[in-house]
């Protein structure tokens, strides 16, 4: 189903329009023209997390996972309009092991009740810098019967908000960067492709009713990005 972005997030209220998780549905052909390109987005992350508690028990996870998303991004005076024609989770692996008293267990991806995917993405034009914003929803860890858990923080770009996060995320970026812009220059000259990679880490932070726990995290991303011209003069509501 092709949807169509409507809702701003915070911060860009009244800048551009959110793809969310209610969207509207796009109930007219949209007309696409010289200012619409076709946008692909692949999203490769490695990660690991720790979980320890007194006594020195402690739960070890490490997942990784590719997300793509495609559809097709226009002008729409200041802003862009983002239609969103499919989002994928292609590649899916995660494992985690306890040392909890009585647990000694292994899980793997079938026992992870939840799956990443995108919270938010959408495009904004800044002066002549076009940037590529997102965030990612995490999933509770451990997964193994400890009594409370903890969502992982996932890969955001710069300046990026999550609602059920407190977590500053850019401030903890080791290595590369997590801001995804392309002067706007490059729009004109299609095709248009840009890797970037950043490292993530975030020493143990505790958590629980009685912030008894302990999470420790750390992820690797890989990101590309694909912008063509658009062959089809309509992109027709399914």
């Amino acid at each position: 189903m092709s949807m169509i972005e409507r809702h701003p997030p915070p911060p860009f209220q009244g800048r551009i329009r959110r793809m969310a998780a209610v969207g509207a549905i796009l109930l007219h052909p949209l007309v696409v023209d010289a200012s619409s390109w076709k946008l692909d987005v692949t999203l490769r992350v490695e990660g690991s997390y720790e979980v320890t508690a007194g006594g020195g028990s402690s739960c070890r996870g490490d997942y990784a996972f590719t997300l793509t998303w495609t559809g097709l991004t226009t002008e729409d005076d200041d802003d862009f309009l983002l239609v969103r024609q499919d989002e994928r989770l292609e590649e899916w692996r995660a494992f985690e092991t306890s040392t909890a008293s009585g647990e000694g267990g292994m899980r793997s991806a079938a026992d992870f009740p939840e799956r990443p995917a995108f919270d938010h993405l959408f495009v904004l034009k800044e002066n002549k810098v076009i940037r590529l914003v997102f965030a990612l929803s995490g999933f509770g860890v451990p997964v193994q019967s400890t009594g409370e858990q903890a969502y992982l923080d996932l890969p955001r770009t710069a300046h990026s908000r999550l609602a059920d996060s407190s977590v500053a995320y850019d401030r903890h970026v080791r290595r590369g960067s997590n801001s995804v812009s392309w002067p706007a220059e490059l729009m004109r000259t299609l095709p248009l492709e840009q890797t970037f990679q950043w490292t993530w880490e975030l020493s143990p932070r505790p958590f629980g009713r009685e912030q008894a726990l302990l999470l420790s995290q750390t992820h690797d991303v890989r990101l590309t990005v694909r912008l063509r011209e658009v062959s089809d003069s309509r992109l027709e509501p399914f």
